[in-house]
């Protein structure tokens, strides 16, 4: 459940400090997505009384489970690389003045 609770607050904040615009469409909506999964497994975790997570059977083996974690953790792990080369691709750009 914290790593959980790690990865939703890894998407939230930027959400919250970074500009919408600076974003963009696609990279808000993966945070978002990102975000209400991890919101899933720490209710799944904590064994909440929800009628859904509790028949979800997909979500109570944990073959499934582990295969769901891993698919979003990988999803973060890419997105969070692909940010990194836009990055740099940006920080090249002013440094040879590119536009």
């Amino acid at each position: 459940a914290i790593s959980s609770l790690a990865l939703m607050g890894s998407q939230a904040i930027p959400l919250i400090l970074i500009p919408m615009d600076e974003l963009g469409i696609a990279n808000i909506c993966l945070k978002i997505y990102i975000s209400l999964f991890s919101l899933l497994f720490v209710l799944v975790e904590w064994d909440a009384p929800i009628g859904f997570l509790r028949e979800a059977s997909f979500l109570q083996a944990y073959f499934s489970r582990g295969f769901l974690y891993s698919f979003i953790g990988l999803s973060a792990l890419e997105e969070a690389y692909s940010e990194r080369v836009a990055d740099m691709i940006a920080h090249s750009k002013d440094q040879f003045h590119v536009s």
